[in-house]
This record gives C-alpha cells, structure tokens and sequence, in this order.
C-alpha cells in the first residue's frame, strides 16, 4: 500500500502542546468550579448574635516569695447561640 504526500498531515508539536494545555486548563477550571459549589449550596444563614459582658471580677493574690495567682470570673448574655467563647 503507498501512501501519497495528499494523505500525510503533519501537525506542529507546539500547535499539539498548545492544544492539549488548553484542555488541561479547562478540565482544572471545571474541576475547581465544581468543588467549590458546595459552599454557595450548603452555607448557612446568617443569624443575629449579640455577646455582652455583664460582670466581670479578678481576684489578684500576690505571695510572699513572688508568685502571683488569678482568679477571673465572667458573667456573659448571649443573643443566639454560642459553641464556645475565645479570650
């Protein structure tokens, strides 16, 4: 079987490079838009919170050698709920 020169295509190298990174691009855009749907789906409403401090009292007792021990007691009102407060 002879091939003619009419059926031989040469495609460039760089031209496949080019190609082939475009499509790289495309797939890793997809693939970041669909991971980040998730978090425009699944949020969470936003609530109103209100934190305030009502009482707070510290006992300081300094010892004779130095030593120096606290005591602070707080007394908070919340409006809406709370998992834990960070002083």
């Amino acid at each position: 079987m002879e091939v003619g020169v009419e059926n031989c295509y040469f495609i460039p190298l760089s031209m496949y490079r080019r190609e082939y990174n475009e499509t790289i691009t495309k797939k890793i855009i997809v693939m970041i838009m669909f991971l980040m749907l998730p978090l425009f789906i699944f949020t969470s409403t936003i609530e109103a919170k209100s934190l305030e401090v009502t009482k707070y009292n510290i006992d300081v007792d300094v010892r004779p050698n130095g030593d120096v021990r606290f005591k602070e007691e707080m007394t908070f009102t919340a409006n809406g709920s709370y998992n834990g407060i960070f002083l």
